[in-house]
């Protein structure tokens, strides 16, 4: 039987989908299999939090925190980690709660908490070297971590662990610090201006956006800073077409990091500008950079605004830039294979994701 059934011919622009098999069939006698090709995107679908109903703050009962993925409900959705063993942490308000492979959720750590925290904003970031899960609190002025139990067992007593204080003496620092915030000392003596995103690299240092500057805790337990200044310069504008040395940039709030997994490069966000950090401590703007670019002569080489279709699909880093405010850079996070991908929060009515590869 013809696709159209309409007799003698048939119209090559009549489809048809097949929903049991999940194929779709041209009008033209070519099938195309939504399940086994893989240039075609994947269905994103709810797999916790499914009844849309909140958890009690408290969470007293375990039945309630620590269940299978279905059955599990959540407060508010703060901060997410990845482990390589396919587990997920969720940084659910007071709670820091784990996925396992195989569908279970239970709490791996609990927020201290007071009358006067009513919201909780933090990062995480699982260290795969040492095991542990490492939390920036900003409201503590520290970085701590907390051991994950390897193995959990449905029936099995969930105890809380200590966390250990890693980065932090509590105390918070500014901008303009004299002592530039104890930098150089290790990371239980250095104070902290306002911790945010972490991330690992491969040796295990870590890095961390601390306020207006990047810092990192190297391999020896060292703090110093990597990206910015603590003295009272006034924030400038930066040739966009060149690379600049780290401690000669001025940053405003940078947030977002991640950690190219196959160069070892550190991809930044500050101002909604996309920023990279090489290995010869050079930084050079990747994109969004139209706003605040300083004119020079490479710049005026580059298509203008006008000649360029900000809603294509297929822009690139350069080209992107030019659009102006029509793109604000949000989180970054890459996949295995180097691709970056990066979240559009502009004020448009379009939310998106971008890759760069």
């Amino acid at each position: 039987m013809e696709i159209s059934e309409i007799g003698q011919w048939n119209l090559e622009i009549h489809n048809r989908y097949n929903p049991y098999d999940g194929i779709f069939e041209r009008g033209d006698g070519q099938f195309l299999s939504f399940k086994d090709d893989p240039r075609l995107p994947m269905i994103i679908e709810p797999i916790a939090g499914i009844d849309g109903h909140p958890r009690s703050f408290a969470c007293m009962n375990p039945s309630e925190c620590n269940t299978d993925i279905g059955s599990s409900r959540f407060f508010s959705l703060v901060a997410l980690a990845n482990a390589p063993d396919g587990s997920v942490f969720v940084g659910d308000s007071n709670l820091i709660r784990r996925i396992t492979p195989d569908g279970q959720i239970y709490t791996v750590y609990k927020l201290r908490t007071n009358t006067n925290r009513q919201n909780f904003e933090y990062h995480i970031a699982f260290n795969s070297i040492d095991q542990y899960l490492y939390i920036s609190d900003p409201e503590r002025f520290q970085i701590i971590r907390v051991p994950i139990q390897e193995k959990y067992e449905s029936n099995q007593e969930i105890t809380m662990p200590e966390a250990e204080i890693v980065i932090g003496t509590g105390e918070q620092c500014f901008p303009h610090d004299r002592s530039s915030c104890d930098d150089g000392k290790t990371g239980v003596e250095v104070q902290l201006i306002y911790p945010k995103d972490l991330a690992f690299a491969n040796d295990g240092s870590l890095f961390f956006s601390d306020g207006n500057v990047i810092r990192i805790l190297d391999t020896a337990g060292y703090v110093r800073r990597v990206v910015g200044q603590f003295t009272k310069r006034q924030w400038k504008p930066i040739s966009c077409q060149s690379s600049h040395s780290s401690d000669h940039i001025k940053l405003k709030w940078p947030t977002s990091l991640a950690i190219h997994p196959l160069d070892g490069s550190l991809f930044f966000v500050d101002n909604h500008v996309l920023f990279k950090l090489n290995q010869n401590m050079q930084v050079s703007i990747l994109s969004g950079y139209s706003s605040f670019c300083l004119e020079d002569s490479d710049t005026h080489k580059m298509p203008k605004n006008n000649e360029i279709d900000c809603d294509s699909p297929l822009l690139n880093a350069q080209t992107m830039s030019l659009c102006g405010d029509e793109f604000l850079f949000g989180s970054i996070a890459f996949a295995p294979d180097g691709i970056l991908y990066v979240a559009d929060i502009s004020r448009r009515n379009e939310n998106r994701i971008f890759a760069y590869m």
